[in-house]
């Protein structure tokens, strides 16, 4: 695709990005960083990529960048290629904005935003809240606000055009094939639904909760429950640790009500959870701006770990199926699923890919509205497939390392065959249900040990691991024949 001596009549990416000006937010996530560093590579072409980061604890936004840069294996394959020049190559490249996207303007100085509105071609908006359920104020003030202030920024421009990363779970609890379109004011299971009314509702109720927390009588009972936390802990400065307990536990009751808020809202209207219920709340109102803006959204699955780019299986989201694999290695034996529903994973140097397309795509004025980005259309993985090639993995790694006798099961409908493999020469442990059941040859080893401490008979000395059909005598580390 980025091979500059063949293009096809459908599309020349280098082409498109030659000479252009772009506008990434997100920078700091998995997709982000992915499409910043395939960019950089693979078009360098293209003349700036303005990156919008916000300052974030103590570090600047500068701080954060080049720790990003220094230390993400996102950046691994740019640091090969330029070496000491990497930096100079950079510079040349990359024009770093300190700002937020949950604040008008994106929170940039006046000039910055006119220098933008003259220069910029495309943006390329990655950035929000990925959460599943998070604070309520947080989610509408990422991926609602911010992409509104985004659009504004878009739509003030003298020809940039807007990319917007969304996700295919926008369509909420729905079955079957998923159209790639936006609907009006969309909810899943709601009738005569309307967007803008909505988030006025949501802020209502965040404004609610947040008074409610603010009651004395509230703060009264929390703080009781700060004095006994104080008194167990046996801190000697009682008032101001009872103080500063009290500001936790204010914080921590908060943080979960407008959660809760969130995932009750999202839940009565047919999302799973708030992310998807504030990214569709997202897309229903920029399509109510569609006349106004050369847009295209973008609609991935789950983002998985990469296929090829920056390297094969590079991971640092946990989004995706990376808990997965973890439980499945660990006593967890069942996955709360289907075994024939589609486990749509899609890998993130696939997802930069299509946004490098639809970006060029839509610079030309041939992008169409929306695009998904999954896999269970053509190749369809489903959930019991993945579990299978999960602990198939995890069997392959402890077998050849010798690190663990941990052994990996997967529930299914139907028994699994039982085959042992002993821990000890009088209990064995299944590898399909991790039953311990008693073996069938113990203390076959006695006769030959010669370091028994008890008599060559003594059933202890073969108290050991067996291996197939041998057995390491503990006696004397000695293999002997079952």
């Amino acid at each position: 695709m980025f091979d500059s001596t063949s293009t096809t009549d459908a599309l020349s990416i280098r082409e498109s990005f030659a000479g252009k000006h772009v506008l990434l937010t997100g920078a700091s996530g998995f997709v982000g960083k992915v499409w910043l560093t395939m960019m950089l590579e693979l078009v360098p072409e293209v003349a700036s990529i303005r990156v919008l980061l916000r300052r974030k604890a103590l570090l600047t936004a500068r701080e954060r960048f080049e720790k990003m840069v220094n230390g993400s294996p996102a950046f691994a394959p740019l640091h090969e290629r330029f070496g000491a020049g990497f930096a100079s190559y950079l510079m040349s490249k990359v024009q770093l904005l300190d700002g937020d996207v949950s604040e008008p303007n994106l929170g940039l100085a006046t000039h910055e935003v006119m220098t933008l509105r003259r220069d910029l071609d495309l943006i390329v908006h990655c950035a929000g809240l990925v959460d599943f359920d998070p604070d309520l104020r947080k989610a509408l003030a990422s991926n609602v606000d911010g992409t509104m202030y985004v659009a504004d920024l878009a739509a003030s421009s003298q020809r940039a055009a807007l990319l917007h990363i969304s996700t295919c779970y926008v369509a909420g609890k729905r079955y079957g094939r998923i159209a790639e379109e936006v609907q009006p004011d969309f909810a899943p299971i709601a009738k005569n639904f309307d967007a803008p009314r909505e988030l006025e509702l949501a802020r209502a109720a965040i404004a609610r909760i947040c008074a409610e927390h603010d009651r004395p009588e509230h703060i009264a009972k929390l703080r009781l429950d700060a004095e006994a936390n104080v008194s167990a802990k046996g801190v000697a400065d009682r008032g101001r640790a009872i103080q500063g307990e009290l500001r936790r536990l204010q914080r921590e009751a908060l943080r979960q009500a407008l959660s809760d808020e969130g995932t009750t809202r999202a839940a009565k209207l047919g999302w799973p959870n708030t992310y998807t219920y504030t990214k569709s709340l997202a897309e229903s109102l920029l399509l109510r701006r569609k006349h106004e803006l050369r847009l295209a959204i973008l609609r991935p699955s789950i983002v998985e770990s990469s296929v090829r780019y920056p390297m094969p299986g590079w991971n640092e989201s946990f989004n995706g199926s990376a808990p997965l694999a973890y439980v499945m290695g660990t006593w967890f034996r069942a996955i709360p699923a289907r075994p024939g529903a589609p486990f749509d994973v899609i890998p993130v140097d696939h997802v930069a890919q299509a946004m490098t397309n639809v970006g060029a795509l839509l610079m030309q004025g041939r992008a169409q509205l929306v695009y998904h980005v999954g896999s269970s259309d053509r190749n369809v993985c489903s959930v019991g497939r993945a579990a299978e090639l999960i602990v198939l993995a995890h069997r392959q790694y402890y077998r050849s390392s010798y690190a663990s006798y941990r052994v990996f099961a997967i529930a299914r409908s139907t028994p699994m065959r039982c085959s042992p493999r002993s821990r000890s020469s009088s209990a064995c442990t299944c590898r399909s249900c991790t039953r311990v059941t008693t073996c069938s040859r113990p203390g076959r080893c006695v006769a030959s040990c010669p370091s028994s401490p008890n008599g060559a008979s003594s059933p202890s000395v073969s108290t050991g691991v067996a291996t197939g059909s041998r057995c390491t005598c503990r006696a004397c580390a000695a293999g002997h024949s079952l």
